[in-house]
């Protein structure tokens, strides 16, 4: 695993804290630092198995919780860009997003609608990995770490 050393994904490898001081809170849970950094790390393990490049995007598809922020890091210490979808898209507007992001691979689900295929699984957190067929993604620019998209509320996303 790359375990980059700079940018984001330092802040989570390096973090001062406790591993088992809870760092992430919700209204009926919480995951400790161990957690976190177990589920970016299970993250970054399928994202540069799936065969992700330095700088190449990949949407996750996983919500707007804790998984998203262990994904965020995965992404990050893989050396990846973190483009989260939301999941209440329909097939047509993930469809429409998975075609203007290019992503070199989808985390999350509905791999129906995203055209991804070799789907796997990994760590603590189940991540599900779909690599999409497209030999064109390109890295994006240096020092990228997260695309976010508008939810077209108001007209097409962009």
């Amino acid at each position: 695993m790359i375990a980059r050393k700079d940018g984001l994904a330092r802040f989570l490898i390096d973090h001062p804290g406790e591993p088992q001081s809870p760092v992430l809170h919700w209204i009926d849970g919480q995951s400790s630092l161990a957690e976190l950094r177990a589920g970016a790390r299970g993250a970054a393990e399928i994202i540069e198995a799936a065969g992700v490049s330095e700088g190449q995007p990949v949407a996750g598809i996983v919500g707007n919780g804790v998984n998203a922020l262990a994904l965020a890091f995965g992404c990050w210490m893989a050396g990846a860009v973190y483009v989260p979808l939301n999941g209440r898209l329909t097939d047509a507007e993930l469809s429409t997003a998975i075609k203007a992001i290019k992503p070199a691979a989808v985390v999350g689900g509905r791999f129906d609608a995203t055209g991804a295929a070799s789907i796997s699984e990994a760590g603590r957190y189940k991540w599900r990995i779909g690599t999409v067929a497209r030999s064109t993604t390109e890295a994006l620019p240096p020092d990228t770490a997260l695309i976010m998209r508008t939810s077209g509320t108001t007209g097409e996303a962009k």
